[in-house]
């Protein structure tokens, strides 16, 4: 081989490696299911997101996505006041007596939050169920999602 052939074939597999990067990827289904359900992500869906979901989505999407890394984890923790608060607003918005699956996907959304809040509190580098803990605060948002389909 060529010199000349010899590097083109090194800067194409390089590229090819940094084009996948060296993170760990969400889940396989992450980006199709926020994609179909939420409607806001590229790919379009089957319905946007307002009101009280859409801003904890804004909320969650970003950190949800991220690599894993301690610096995740401390993001996601800074962040769960907002979380709380959000979380809270789409518990107003499934007000008592009206639909019976969003207001119970709502209040599984306000427990997940506290959940990982209570984690949260621990120091870093001692949340072991941190990761169990935002994954539920994930799975209670898709709950919210299917509720409103």
């Amino acid at each position: 081989m060529t010199l000349s052939l010899r590097s083109s074939f090194v800067a194409l597999f390089a590229s090819a490696a940094l084009g996948c990067g060296a993170s760990t990827p969400p889940p396989a289904d992450a980006h199709n299911s926020h994609g179909d359900q939420h409607g806001d992500h590229k790919g379009g869906g089957h319905a946007k997101l307002t009101g009280a979901a859409h801003e904890f989505h804004e909320v969650l999407a970003p950190l949800w996505h991220a690599a894993k890394s301690p610096e995740r984890e401390v993001k996601v923790c800074d962040a769960s006041a907002t979380f709380e608060q959000r979380a809270a607003d789409v518990l107003k918005e499934a007000p008592e007596g009206g639909d019976a699956a969003a207001r119970t996907a709502a209040q599984g959304l306000v427990t997940a939050v506290g959940d990982l809040k209570t984690e949260c509190t621990k120091a870093a580098g001692g949340r072991a169920d941190f990761d169990a803990k935002f994954t539920a605060v994930h799975e209670a948002f898709h709950k919210i999602v299917e509720s409103k389909h």
